[in-house]
């Protein structure tokens, strides 16, 4: 199993904030760019997590424009990331 770097640890935080409606989509935003820091300057793990977030992110926003599967919805998503993130160390 990696140690997980700092941001994870922060990503980890946003991520559950995000998921009780403690954060915003702007806030969803700064996550994704959390991931980004991680990938570039930390272990990188997180970076699977990037575009299940950036979709959620556009469910968000605007959940009749969001190109997704159909009878996907913001609470399938959310268990998707939930799932990656909590194994995404486990390697």
């Amino acid at each position: 199993m990696k140690t997980p770097c700092p941001d994870c640890e922060k990503v980890k935080e946003n991520v559950s904030a995000l998921f009780d409606g403690e954060l915003s989509a702007e806030d969803a935003g700064r996550l994704t760019r959390r991931i980004r820091k991680c990938a570039d300057e930390g272990c990188g793990e997180c970076l699977s997590l990037l575009e299940d977030l950036k979709r959620m992110n556009r469910v968000m926003k605007s959940p009749e424009m969001c190109c997704k599967p159909p009878g996907e919805t913001l609470d399938s998503l959310k268990k998707r990331v939930l799932k990656a993130l909590k194994n995404h160390h486990e390697k």
